[in-house]
């Protein structure tokens, strides 16, 4: 819709599965999707275009967010409105082991070892204390959601 600019930027990032690691795009703000246009002539248009449940509002009052703020969004997710992240483990990050024997685990990091994309981590097993290597790929940060499916709103 000319007049109209949208903006609605995913987040891509790596996380283990069974199958090994997998790259995963989902979008950074379920269910929303962000535009800029003049209100007055333009809110009809846009609030009927199929997909538009509802604009965000305070009571009677549409939200709105300063363009310096989309701006520097914008520039973080560059052309293509992705954000990739790459997560660093770093000791005392509590983890889950999501591969091998301990699987479903919590762990925590002790030491990483980016040259080797493993870390060591610190579990309970069987009532005892355990120091294991595991590669990088099997560990998902602890308490790790799944976003809802994107969903277009205003």
């Amino acid at each position: 819709m000319q007049g109209v600019k949208v903006f609605a930027p995913q987040i891509r990032f790596r996380r283990a599965t069974r199958r090994g690691p997998v790259w995963f795009a989902e979008a950074l703000f379920p269910g929303y999707v962000f535009a800029h246009f003049y209100f007055p002539d333009f809110h009809r248009r846009v609030g009927y275009t199929p997909g538009i449940s509802s604009f965000v509002h305070f009571g009677k009052t549409i939200a709105s967010i300063e363009d310096s703020i989309m701006e520097e969004l914008r520039e973080r997710a560059g052309c293509n409105e992705i954000i990739i992240l790459n997560s660093e483990l770093k000791p005392d990050d509590t983890v889950e082991i999501a591969a091998g024997p301990f699987r479903g685990l919590t762990a925590v990091v002790t030491q990483p070892m980016p040259s080797r994309e493993r870390v060591k981590v610190l579990l309970e097993f069987l009532g005892r204390n355990l120091v294991a290597e595991v590669g990088v790929n099997e560990l998902l940060p602890s308490g790790l959601a799944k976003s809802p499916r994107c969903q277009l709103r205003l």
